[in-house]
């Protein structure tokens, strides 16, 4: 599969869009008992555009907290130690408190859904 992408990448002759001069895709890979496949999600029902396919992460909506994020993607209580989540969050956002989380801004949270 990398080398797939590898080839595709190589022979790519970018195009450009607008007045944008910079842009960037991320496609998260991880490996799976020795297979290759892409990380994404499914939306939750309790949030807009339910059910589409997106990658982890979001932006902060008025009256959100870390805690009510977490459990919003996963449709439960959370299953973890509020002193975990902090760690999880910290880790996957260096530099950035969650008590600190910005309404608009984007940020990348743990997901306990599995």
């Amino acid at each position: 599969m990398i080398s797939d992408i590898k080839k595709i990448m190589n022979n790519y002759k970018p195009k450009m869009y607008g007045n944008r001069k910079e842009s960037a895709v991320l496609i998260p890979l991880i490996k799976v008992d020795g297979e290759w496949h892409i990380l994404y999600e499914v939306r939750s029902q309790l949030v807009s555009q339910a059910g589409d396919s997106s990658f982890p992460g979001g932006k902060v909506e008025p009256g959100e907290t870390l805690i009510s994020i977490v459990e919003s993607h996963i449709e439960k209580s959370l299953p973890v130690s509020i002193d975990q989540l902090i760690e999880d969050f910290q880790t996957l956002n260096p530099g950035q408190a969650p008590e600190k989380i910005q309404i608009g801004s984007t940020y990348q949270f743990p997901d306990y859904s599995k």
